[in-house]
């Protein structure tokens, strides 16, 4: 319920695929089409896109589901697109692993299931790439992300941290949250910071040790072998 009225189908955005339209599911009359939903929506209910998608699926304005790694409130994407399933500081980590989640059936799914049979046929435009040039790419999106989200959020500060795996390889990672959160989301027996600077700062040092070790890194760009680590920190300590 909002202002004294009961929201029209809640669990379920109503949209009109014929005439690409979304209802107001408050009056229960009005159809918008998505380039006028926010000015709408702040101009008769002082509401963002983000409150009036939490309220039609969740029955409040503050409802979201939580990411199932660490609690924390998923990444809003888009009102046609909803939340990921993962806040973002996970969703960081899962870009830099190429293995985001999406709620089913919303077009992100649709998108990354699609890239995953291109994939699977060998016609991906990655798979023509070098390694190299792959890694290069992703790092640099993954860097200009966090920077992103950082600026969206108004967060000052960002951390870098190594952490241990239970096999005792190493992590480098960079987080907005904390460093004891993000050990216990990654399953690090143990963590330890290392720099804490701004977002840009962090996210420019993580991005530069991690292209300088690229030859190095294990299964993924930010795992390395435990013998590896005072050359690490020894490039850490130069660099930042």
């Amino acid at each position: 319920m909002f202002n004294g009225k009961n929201i029209i189908s809640q669990g379920k955005v109503i949209f009109d695929r014929v005439n690409k339209r979304y209802l107001d599911q408050i009056d229960g009359i009005t159809w918008l089409h998505s380039n006028s939903l926010r000015s709408y929506l702040r101009d008769k209910y002082s509401l963002n896109p983000q409150e009036y998608y939490n309220l039609i699926m969740y029955g409040n304005i503050s409802s979201c589901p939580k990411c199932f790694r660490c609690g924390e409130d998923c990444e809003f994407i888009k009102f046609s697109h909803g939340y990921k399933s993962r806040c973002p500081s996970c969703s960081i980590e899962c870009h830099n692993h190429k293995d985001k989640v999406y709620e089913k059936g919303t077009k992100s799914y649709k998108e990354s299931e699609a890239s995953k049979i291109r994939v699977k046929n060998g016609t991906h435009n990655f798979q023509t790439q070098s390694r190299e040039s792959r890694l290069l790419a992703q790092l640099n999106s993954a860097k200009n992300t966090f920077i992103s989200l950082a600026k969206s959020r108004n967060k000052m500060k960002a951390f870098m941290y190594i952490g241990l795996y239970p096999d005792n390889s190493i992590k480098i990672g960079i987080t907005m949250v904390s460093i004891y959160r993000r050990s216990k989301a990654s399953g690090l027996k143990s963590v330890h910071l290392v720099l804490a600077d701004t977002p840009e700062n962090v996210a420019d040092l993580e991005f530069k040790l991690k292209m300088n070790f690229m030859d190095k890194s294990l299964s993924k760009s930010e795992v390395f072998n435990f013998s590896d680590l005072r050359s690490i920190v020894n490039f850490i300590k130069i660099n930042k």
